[in-house]
């Protein structure tokens, strides 16, 4: 069995695929490996490199070898091109809007299928209800897409040639293991991606509390007080005036 490895991961999801009569599911899964191929082929990668794996609905990919940036930068635009393509000859029964997730982390196939936290995560991005909203709300969109939070922060946020950090927006995902799990969506076509609420800025780490000042403890006087005046006695030394004298 191969070692474990880390690679980038895409899942494209087909909304509403369930809700079609068979025989429509099969065009639209035809379709769905077409457009993908072609998106793959026109972003610089070879489909036959890339690991696949069916999802009926959907697709899972992975690669050690992509740049994650790639899957999310320049395969979703080309996706994106392939969809409204297609859409101008397909049937409105047929259309394919898809959610897509990318994702990145170890991974590894144990002969049956690709297995990992990341794959995990992956998936449970794809099905966020917020991206779900947000494909719904854009009408006009293909696709939406969601990142976690480890792209975004590794890749998008710095503003790449084909990725644009503006369009995106910050959400949190609770579901199943993932709690509170940060991610970021976009919807190509919109500035912002509709129905979605941003997620509450993350709060800032807690400042320390100031200590008080320590009052500075005034030295004790060496004097000796004779109606009210302090006289300073030091050896010999009586207001800094030597004294000398031989006792009684």
């Amino acid at each position: 069995m191969p070692e474990p490895a880390f690679g980038a991961i895409a899942l494209v999801d087909v909304e509403g695929f369930g809700k079609r009569p068979n025989p429509v599911q099969r065009q639209v899964r035809a379709d769905l490996y077409e457009v993908v191929r072609n998106a793959l082929t026109e972003a610089g990668l070879d489909p036959s490199r890339i690991a696949q794996e069916d999802r009926g609905d959907g697709i899972l990919m992975i690669d050690p070898d992509v740049s994650v940036l790639r899957l999310a930068g320049r395969f979703v635009r080309e996706l994106d091109d392939g969809l409204r393509e297609k859409a101008r000859t397909s049937a409105p029964i047929a259309r394919i809007r898809l959610r897509v997730a990318v994702h990145q982390g170890m991974v590894e196939h144990d002969g049956e299928g690709w297995v990992g936290t990341a794959v995990n995560t992956t998936a449970r991005l794809v099905d966020a209800p917020q991206l779900k909203a947000a494909l719904t709300a854009g009408d006009r969109a293909n696709l939406a897409l969601i990142v976690s939070g480890q792209v975004f922060e590794d890749v998008i946020r710095h503003d790449y040639r084909s990725v644009d950090s503006s369009t995106f927006e910050r959400v949190t995902i609770d579901a199943k293991e993932l709690c509170a799990e940060p991610a970021w969506i976009q919807v190509p076509g919109y500035s912002y991606p509709p129905g979605v609420t941003p997620a509450p800025a993350p709060e800032p780490p807690p400042q320390k509390a100031e200590q008080p000042e320590r009052k500075k403890k005034r030295p004790a006087q060496s004097g000796i007080i004779f109606n009210d005046s302090t006289v300073d006695v030091a050896g010999d030394l009586v207001n800094k005036k030597i004294v000398k004298g031989g006792g009684r």
